[in-house]
């Protein structure tokens, strides 16, 4: 069963949507900004026609469980007045911690591709240099 929730919230100085969904899989969040404020039309236009170009990220089991233990009155009690923190809702916090996540793991991977190719390049003019002295 897939399960699906948006929520629209303003972050100084743009309109954002975040999409939270939850299947069998995991969880994942995805963001839109909006811009200036939307009407009603061009929301439920983005929820109909845009919602397949999202690119979903990963949720963490421990943020989500944080989300869903939120019932009753505390639920309702945190919607109202968002999170502590600045204002902003637990689940677009927990959307920038899995993008913080994602982007540690790109860069990871780009600095020991980076390593990687200095390391043949320092390699391949060791060769070079040895052949040169074989050939005097």
């Amino acid at each position: 069963m897939v399960t699906g929730e948006f929520i629209l919230t303003f972050e100084d100085p743009f309109w954002i949507g975040l999409f939270l969904r939850c299947d069998e899989t995991g969880c994942y969040a995805a963001r839109h900004i909006f811009g200036a404020e939307p009407t009603y039309p061009e929301v439920r236009n983005f929820l109909l026609h845009g919602y397949d170009s999202l690119s979903f990220l990963s949720i963490s089991s421990i943020e989500m469980e944080n989300l869903i233990l939120r019932e009753g009155r505390q639920s309702r009690r945190q919607v109202r007045k968002g999170s502590q923190d600045k204002g902003i809702p637990r689940s677009l916090n927990m959307y920038k911690t899995a993008l913080q996540g994602k982007r540690k793991a790109q860069k990871a991977e780009s600095t020991k591709r980076s390593q990687d190719r200095k390391k043949d390049l320092y390699l391949l003019k060791c060769e070079k240099r040895r052949q040169k002295k074989k050939g005097r």
